[in-house]
């Protein structure tokens, strides 16, 4: 009878065969828990990917590999499929790129065991940049809005009930989020358990014309939702704004940063508002001298430093 792991440590990738086996394998073949599998769910990849996974596959057999036939531009597909392929009682996303501490298995699996009314556990998470880190509680401001993207632990009879909805993939995981808070609960882990790496290139820094219609798609399904919650509407706002701004729809970019001001007006927002009439070099100043700042706080107050 053919045994079922209990965790799955699925990595999405698509044409990272130079970063794959130093970050994200690494890191999921080198748990100091036993009894889970690593599937790669490989979105198409061009480059020697395949070639880099089979090397290991070979040598150690919890690894399994799906390449599929084309990429569909959404990571949330692969996820989906990722899911349904897993053996795993339990399953957790990593993106290819990231990686998660040794212990990361052992700490979340072990509430899960044990709370059989959590169907999910997230956890701390450093994020590198080029030039500092910063560390990102499991979740920010309200329990509504969780991020439930890579690094959350699942159970995986989940994914019968929630699906991640490609049509709003720009914000797939917030929107995976409010639906699952809206039926089940979740418990953290505030300490870093996992690393991210943010080097500025993502599609949410360089957001194409499909990504901003997935925006507006995402802000049409839950505005309801987030018009109860003013502070998250706020936030949701001035984040639509820098990334139109940064898609070159300047005019439409600054009216998110004023609707966000105007949500809940307060001078921290208006200081964002005046910054970005000035352009975007001096708004990046401002916001990179900020988010520097903010970040130090959370070190510290975190006990990280």
């Amino acid at each position: 009878m053919e045994h079922n792991p209990k965790a799955t440590i699925c990595i999405t990738t698509y044409n990272r065969a130079n970063l794959i086996a130093d970050r994200s394998l690494y890191s999921a073949l080198h748990q100091d828990f036993d009894d889970y599998e690593v599937l790669v769910v490989d979105h198409g990849s061009t480059d020697n990917t395949e070639e880099v996974i089979k090397s290991y596959s070979y040598m150690d057999k919890r690894l399994r590999y799906h390449k599929m036939p084309v990429n569909t531009g959404c990571v949330t597909e692969a996820r989906n499929l990722g899911a349904k392929l897993a053996k795993g009682k339990y399953i957790v996303f990593l993106d290819d790129d990231n990686m998660l501490y040794p212990q990361y298995l052992s700490e979340t699996v072990k509430i899960l065991d044990e709370t059989h009314d959590i169907q999910a556990v997230g956890t701390g998470r450093m994020i590198r940049y080029p030039k500092y880190e910063d560390y990102a509680p499991p979740y920010s401001v309200n329990e509504k809005f969780i991020s439930l993207d890579w690094g959350w632990l699942i159970r995986r009879w989940v994914f019968f009930h929630l699906k991640y909805d490609k049509e709003v993939f720009a914000y797939e995981d917030t929107d995976f989020g409010i639906e699952f808070t809206t039926y089940y609960q979740f418990d953290v882990i505030n300490k870093p358990l996992q690393v991210a790496f943010d080097d500025g290139g993502s599609s949410h820094s360089y957001p194409t014309e499909k990504h901003l219609i997935a925006m507006e798609k995402f802000l049409y399904k839950h505005l309801e939702t987030y018009n109860e919650y003013p502070k998250e509407l706020r936030f949701l706002y001035r984040s639509y704004g820098r990334r139109y701004y940064m898609a070159g729809h300047r005019l439409k970019g600054i009216s998110y940063f004023w609707k966000a001001f105007w949500t809940l007006p307060n001078w921290h927002y208006f200081k964002h508002f005046i910054a970005i009439l000035f352009g975007w070099t001096i708004y990046d100043y401002y916001m990179d001298s900020q988010e520097r700042k903010a970040a130090k706080l959370r070190l510290k107050e975190n006990k990280i430093i």
